[in-house]
C-alpha cells in the first residue's frame, strides 16, 4: 500500500533492483538464510547451524559463518546495513554474507568512508581508500571469493582500515574549530576534525569495562596509527604499493 499522494511504483521489485548498479542489492532470499547473532558485536547465523544451537531461548547459542559462538537474537534476518548489524558488525560475518548474496558491492560502499572522514584521513597523510583498493584487489585476484582464505583476507583489509581519533568536543561537536554556518540555518556544520589522528582502531589498545563512562577509548600506551602492518602487508602483497611482495 502507497501513502496518499504517493503514485504506486509500475515495476515489480526486481525490475527495481535492477536499477541499482550491480552488487549493490542482496539477493533477499539467500538473504534469509541467516539470523542476526551477538557476541562482542554482531554476526550472522546460518539457518542449519541453529539445528546444533545449545541452550533455550532466550539464551541460544549457535555457531556463526565466522566460527565464533554467539546469542542467537530476537531481531531476526542478518541485514548488514541496517540496525543492529551496522553498529558493530563481525567483518568477516559481514563478507560471508556479500559475497553469499551477491552484494560485495554494496559491503566495499559500507566500509567506505565519508568524504568529511577522507578528508581528515587525507590531512593525517594516509590515502583514505587503501582498504577498500585492497578488498577490490583480493575479490579480483580470487578464484573462488567464498573460500575461507578470501573472506578472512578481506575481513583483515575491512578491520584494519583506517580510522580516526577525535578528542570528546570534537565528537560531541563542542569544539571549538572553526565551522561554517549550515545554509538557511543559524547552526553551524560538522567539525572536520582538524586536531585527529589516524589510527589502526583494530591494532590499537582500548579501554575495557574498567574505565566506565570512558570505556572504549584508545590508550595513549598502545596507539597504532594508520596504516598499521596488517593493511600495509596486505597493500605490497597485491602490488598496490609499488612493491608486490606475491612469491614466483
Amino acid at each position: 500500500m502507497t501513502d496518499p499522494g504517493e503514485q504506486e511504483s509500475l515495476l515489480t521489485p526486481a525490475e527495481e533492483a535492477a536499477l541499482w548498479p550491480s552488487g549493490r542489492v542482496p539477493d533477499l532470499e539467500i538473504m534469509t538464510e541467516y539470523v542476526i547473532g551477538v557476541h562482542q558485536g554482531w554476526h550472522a547465523i546460518h539457518r542449519p547451524a541453529l539445528e546444533y544451537a545449545i541452550g533455550a531461548e532466550p539464551h541460544l547459542i549457535a555457531e556463526a559463518v565466522c566460527g565464533v559462538s554467539a546469542r542467537v537474537t530476537k531481531h531476526g534476518v542478518y541485514d548488514r546495513a541496517e540496525w543492529p548489524v551496522s553498529c558493530a558488525p563481525c567483518p568477516e560475518c559481514a563478507w560471508h554474507v556479500a559475497i553469499a548474496t551477491g552484494s560485495m558491492e554494496r559491503e566495499l560502499l559500507l566500509i567506505t568512508p565519508d568524504d568529511r572522514e577522507a578528508a581528515a584521513l587525507a590531512r593525517c597523510g594516509v590515502t583514505p581508500l587503501t582498504a577498500i583498493a585492497v578488498c577490490r584487489a583480493i575479490l579480483a585476484a580470487a578464484d573462488e571469493p567464498a573460500h575461507p582464505a578470501v573472506i578472512r583476507q578481506l575481513a583483515a583489509a575491512t578491520a584494519h582500515r583506517p580510522g580516526l581519533a577525535v578528542s570528546e568536543a570534537c565528537g560531541e561537536g563542542e569544539c571549538e574549530h572553526h565551522r561554517t554556518a549550515l545554509e538557511d540555518l543559524d547552526e553551524l556544520g560538522p567539525c572536520n576534525y582538524p586536531d585527529a589522528a589516524a589510527v589502526c582502531w583494530e591494532c590499537s589498545l582500548l579501554s575495557g569495562s574498567w574505565a566506565g563512562e570512558y570505556e572504549g577509548r584508545i590508550l595513549a600506551e598502545c596507539t597504532v596509527l594508520a596504516p598499521c602492518g596488517v593493511l600495509s602487508a596486505l597493500a605490497a602483497y597485491y602490488g598496490l604499493t609499488g612493491r608486490n611482495r606475491q612469491p614466483a
